[in-house]
């Protein structure tokens, strides 16, 4: 009995070594070998500085020479800690229209360090600077999706009753225009793809700098497939907006991460190509200004900016699902309850399925995933279907309308568990009006709510959170790999 006991505390101790060793060395999508490099917060040896708008000729000049003739102390700066190259974080020849010349984004720049490790003192130095409006490192991001095994052989989120959204119900009023423009800001896509061949427009490759956003990870085709796969061609799924299309954005890697620069451009790209939805199932602790800009001009242009809200299972705010102008996306399971694993919170606005969704990868493989990230691009296809019926609907409108036509679970109105409800699809198309109409909302709520300030759990800081949600969706990817 007590060599039983000993091998269950061994057993434990074990596992928690291997969860602290996690925060370290696991991505959210593959695991990391000990040879490789570990995860950091951030991109080392890279500093990202917004310039004040009101001072465009100090941008002009740094980037001409990396030296400012406009403030000396922007260049002592860069003497001081190695700025050995300077570009702009939007990258103008991604394609798409570009930027405008008064455009806020055109002052955001990307320092290279001569050195890397001094990037937290850089950061505060630039800080202090009149000429600049912030300074932040270029942070981390990860997907927040995970292989389930075995996976189910029924896409039971497209039902009605509790499990479900009503999809079925909703595409005998409309199954999408391909005029309506979903972006996939993820790991790429498989453009084709069985399911998503010819419905697919490539934007750029913000990871590798090229026209070529294919998908080297699977978490960005998944998405995609649940988004918009097509419909009726006797193969694979059905996608929620089987008739929009799906525009492919490449800003994570391989292994699951990606820089809020890369994240930041794929949104404006996204916007530059024609958006009219834009998916983001990703996330981190950091609250990158850059992103955040991205997503305010994104916003004032008309998209709507949807996105999962993380697998922490805890009331932590991850962004960019915590910023008030993102509608924040949280997962249920296949019974209609709160997904474990789903995070929760004031900013929460709707849920949808996420746990054992069945949907396209590479190389046209179909296998069922659990997240948030799933749940997400429930959210974004029944966007498309409005705006597909109703083009005059603004993006405040597709919001409020999916808010108002909600699914009520948990405590009776909005609650921090499951925001405004699950989304339904028959119940959100049965109240929007085709485009000869205009959408009175009934709700009063404000549909862009400020998150409150999230509480870690049992004593844990952000950092150790992080990586539990890290090395727990390796060990669950790992738990995959079964002998042939």
């Amino acid at each position: 009995m007590m060599k039983n006991i000993q091998r269950r505390l061994s057993l434990f101790f074990c596992f928690c070594l291997l969860v602290v060793i996690g925060a370290e060395t696991s991505s959210a999508q593959r695991i990391l070998s000990e040879q490789q490099r570990p995860i950091a917060g951030y991109r080392p040896g890279e500093l990202i500085v917004k310039i004040r708008n009101e001072l465009p000729s100090v941008t002009r000049s740094l980037l001409s020479n990396s030296r400012s003739l406009d403030s000396r102390n922007l260049d002592a700066l860069n003497q001081q800690f190695g700025v050995t190259g300077i570009q702009p974080v939007f990258n103008p020849q991604a394609g798409g229209r570009m930027l405008k010349e008064d455009s806020p984004l055109n002052n955001v720049l990307l320092l290279n360090l001569a050195q890397s490790g001094n990037e937290t003192a850089a950061m505060q130095a630039y800080t202090s600077l009149n000429e600049v409006e912030y300074a932040e490192l270029n942070y981390l991001y990860y997907v927040f999706g995970m292989p389930n095994d075995p996976f189910i052989t029924s896409q039971y989120g497209l039902y009605s009753g509790n499990q479900g959204i009503n999809a079925f119900g909703g595409w005998d009023i409309e199954r999408g225009q391909n005029s309506v423009i979903i972006a996939i800001v993820d790991t790429g896509v498989d453009y084709t793809h069985e399911d998503l061949a010819g419905k697919v427009i490539k934007g750029y490759d913000f990871v590798n700098g090229d026209y070529d956003p294919r998908d080297d990870n699977g978490h960005g085709t998944h998405v995609a497939g649940i988004a918009g796969a097509l419909t009726n061609n006797g193969r694979g799924i059905a996608g929620v907006c089987q008739g929009c299309s799906i525009l492919a954005v490449k800003v994570i890697s391989a292994d699951g991460s990606g820089a809020n620069s890369w994240i930041a451009n794929g949104i404006a790209n996204a916007v530059n190509l024609g958006a009219n939805i834009i998916n983001l199932s990703l996330g981190g602790l950091d609250n990158s200004s850059t992103i955040r800009l991205a997503v305010q001009q994104a916003t004032q242009q008309g998209v709507l900016v949807v996105a999962a809200s993380g697998n922490d299972g805890s009331g932590v705010p991850l962004y960019p699902a915590a910023l008030s102008e993102v509608l924040a996306v949280g997962a249920t399971t296949q019974s209609g309850d709160k997904a474990s694993f789903s995070n929760y919170g004031s900013h929460l606005a709707l849920v949808a399925p996420g746990e054992g969704i069945y949907s396209t990868l590479p190389n046209n493989r179909y296998d069922a995933w659990n997240g948030t990230s799933m749940a997400s691009p429930h959210v974004s296809g029944l966007a498309g279907l409005l705006l597909s019926r109703n083009r005059n609907l603004t993006n405040t409108q597709l919001r409020q309308i999916m808010i108002d036509s909600a699914q009520d679970l948990g405590t009776p109105g909005r609650d921090t568990y499951f925001g405004y409800g699950k989304i339904d699809v028959a119940a959100a198309l049965s109240r929007t009006p085709d485009s000869g109409g205009n959408y009175e909302s009934p709700g009063t709520d404000n549909p862009y709510p400020t998150p409150s300030p999230g509480i870690g759990i049992c004593g844990r800081g952000l950092n150790w959170l992080f990586g539990t949600t890290a090395m727990f969706i390796g060990f669950l990817n790992l738990s995959r790999r079964k002998p042939k």
